[in-house]
């Protein structure tokens, strides 16, 4: 899934050359996490944030950032965790989240936690059985119901066999960067994964 999501980066957003503000990605600093977590929520975060000395158990401030287009932004919400006064140059509407939890993996961990709850999370309708589609697929395309299918040029509609799935399926990951000592990125993303 790893080289997949490179290699999609390379393809799409320009990444012959070395990365450059504000995509980070490299040595280990891309995260990317299933819906279902091997251990808790929180030992997943804390292994991942403890590989860069990240002080995962310091008091937080969580904002998010949501889109109307995920396939072609490449995620549903992304919350942007921060120690202090960061400054962002994403050009993202951010908003000051309110969060009962007292450290920066806590409140990533709430923060995967409410994402799976979403319509484009794991949560299956009634009467879907378990090899039926994800709701996330089923959430993808009422996002673009409205919109007839010659507007939808994004190569990620091709890529996906934009509405009927029929090469692959789409569920919700989560992916993530740790951009500084200050700042830890997460994004809930439809991931495809081919036949």
């Amino acid at each position: 899934m790893a080289s997949r999501c490179l290699r999609w980066a390379k393809s799409y957003h320009g990444l012959d050359g070395s990365p450059r503000p504000p995509i980070r990605l490299h040595q280990r600093n891309v995260v990317l996490m299933p819906t279902g977590f091997e251990q808790s929520v929180e030992d997943d975060l804390i292994l991942w944030l403890c590989q860069f000395g990240w002080p995962w158990d310091r008091p937080a401030t969580l904002y998010q950032a949501t889109t109307n287009k995920p396939l072609e932004d490449g995620f549903f919400t992304c919350a942007r965790v921060t120690m202090g006064d960061v400054t962002d140059e994403s050009g993202l509407s951010w908003r000051r989240q309110e969060t009962g939890t007292s450290t920066g993996v806590a409140t990533l961990a709430d923060f995967v936690r409410k994402e799976v709850e979403q319509p484009w999370g794991t949560q299956r309708g009634e009467g879907l059985q378990p090899w039926q589609l994800d709701s996330c697929e089923e959430y993808l395309r009422s996002c673009y119901a409205d919109i007839p299918s010659e507007q939808l040029t994004h190569p990620a509609f091709s890529l996906l066999h934009f509405p009927t799935f029929d090469m692959g399926e789409v569920i919700t990951t989560f992916a993530g960067s740790v951009w500084s000592e200050n700042e830890v990125r997460l994004w809930s993303r439809p991931t495809y994964f081919h036949k």
